[in-house]
């Protein structure tokens, strides 16, 4: 299951009109084959517009690349949740990330949001500002929706692992590179105050005192 909310109940107290979206970005590790997917609708209830988006850069879904056909489902509201059953399976690639969410057909019904503050923005409306202009604003929190599935052609064998404490380096954030003593080789400066000259084949040196 991809999933990234807590089952805390609250919805966006906003004033929404035909055509508004509500979407959430959801990335998954490996090749994912989706099979089944849930929201939960708070307000009184009504049609919802499902969609599947492609990422269209920025984090925002791309509105013209749908992965399925839109489906149309009647959501009864009140924290109920919709579950829709994916006669075709729909093909998602490892790591490239990708948008569940509904176009409103009338101001009711809304997606049910937790109250927990978001460790990565994942949650978006597309509504209008205060010029009446449409534009994508982000939500602190995250939509109760749920993606469910299988993952397949799992690599165990090609991803980086975290070495940083084991040979000396950790605790580190920003990294910038370049040739400070300008041998041809890139050196490492970690958080603006660990320098580490790269003396070629592999072998670096913690020079941060010299």
């Amino acid at each position: 299951v991809l999933q990234y909310h807590d089952e805390a109940a609250g919805y966006l107290n906003a004033e929404f009109s035909a055509g508004d979206i509500e979407s959430y970005r959801l990335s998954p590790q490996h090749p994912f084959r989706v099979s089944k997917i849930r929201l939960a609708f708070g307000g009184s209830g009504g049609d919802a517009e499902i969609h599947l988006w492609e990422d269209g850069g920025g984090h925002q879904p791309n509105l013209d690349k749908d992965l399925m056909e839109p489906i149309i489902v009647q959501t009864e509201g009140g924290g109920e949740w919709a579950e829709i059953l994916l006669e075709t399976p729909v093909e998602i690639q490892a790591l490239q990330d990708f948008h569940l969410g509904f176009v409103h057909l009338g101001t009711e019904p809304r997606l049910m949001l937790d109250d927990v503050a978001s460790e990565e923005p994942r949650a978006m409306v597309y509504m209008s500002d205060t010029n009446g202009k449409k534009t994508w604003f982000g939500i602190d929190g995250d939509y109760l929706v749920e993606i469910h599935g299988q993952y397949h052609d799992i690599l165990t064998d090609k991803w980086f692992s975290d070495v940083s404490d084991l040979v000396g380096h950790g605790g580190g954030g920003r990294i910038a590179f370049g040739d400070y003593d300008g041998d041809g080789d890139d050196d490492v400066l970690i958080s603006g105050r660990k320098l580490l000259r790269n003396d070629g084949n592999w072998q670096v040196v913690h020079v941060s005192e010299e």
